[in-house]
This record gives structure tokens, sequence and C-alpha cells, in this order.
């Protein structure tokens, strides 16, 4: 029905509709059903990145309200990794529903994370005008050379 990244969350609206409806269903409840599970996975999807990049937003407004040079999209991940490390230690089924609400949200982030890098990639040939040549084939030689031996050492690996 979904892809294996929805899966966890429509079967997590799966569960709890069954637990409402009892678990049966005839052709129309199920339409209802089904249109339940996606409005109630939109709605958890744009909760969990809404609360995400409000967060961020805030985090940025603040440190620069305070004229803190730190990244604050860093100290919002080690703020995240704290919560989640310390609620696993307190009480462990409390990070993973705290992991399972959020994940929408981040599996959007992870999908769509490379297009924030493009720009990178657009001005790239612009800063290879500044690269010597000498340069540029050590570059090359030290690229090919770990390549090599990163393909040697997978295609012998397990071998005595």
């Amino acid at each position: 029905m979904g892809t294996p990244e929805s899966c966890k969350s429509e079967e997590l609206c799966t569960e709890l509709l069954q637990s409402q409806t009892g678990g049966t269903s005839t052709s129309t409840e199920s339409v209802t059903q089904t249109l339940r599970l996606r409005v109630f996975g939109v709605l958890h999807w744009v909760v969990s990145l809404g609360l995400i990049l409000a967060i961020d937003f805030l985090l940025k407004k603040a440190f620069a309200a305070a004229s803190i040079e730190f990244p604050s999209a860093l100290f919002g991940m080690f703020c995240i990794f704290s919560v989640l490390i310390i609620l696993d230690y307190a009480v462990p089924s409390a990070a993973v529903a705290f992991e399972k609400f959020f994940e929408p949200g981040i599996i959007f982030i992870h999908r769509w994370l490379p297009l924030f890098y493009v720009p990178y990639l657009v001005v790239l040939p612009l800063s290879l005008k500044d690269i010597p040549a000498s340069s540029a084939i050590k570059i090359c030689l030290i690229v090919g050379i770990d390549y090599w031996t990163s393909s040697y050492s997978n295609d012998h690996d397990g071998e005595q």
C-alpha cells in the first residue's frame, strides 16, 4: 500500500483504528478506515516535520539574538541526542515513542536532503579553476588509489 518508510506509520494507524473499531470492517468501513489512515498519516507528517522546522527556526533566532557564533543546528542535534540517551536510560519506551513520532519528518528530510547540496555541486566547476594542475593530479591519484584499494578489499573479504 505504501513505501517501506511509510509502512511503520501506517501500521501504527492500523493498530489505532483497529483498537477503536474492534478490528472488523465492511467495505464502506474499509474505505473510511483507509481514508482515516491517509489523513492521519499526512497530519502526522505535517506535525512532525513542522515541529522539527519550528525548533530549528527558534534555535537560529535564539543564537542570533544572543550573538552566539556556534551553529544552532549542531546544538539542536546535541540536544536531541542527549534527550534520546536520557530517555533510553530512564524510560526506553518513551525514547522509542519519541523516535516514532518524529519518524515521518525525518524520513522526508532524509529523502530531500541531497537537494540542499545541489548549489555546491553547481558551483564546483567554478572552484576547480583555482586548483593547480599538480594538486588536481594528486587528488585524482589519491581518489583512484583509494577506489582501487577499497574495491580490492571488498572483493577479497572473507577469503584467507
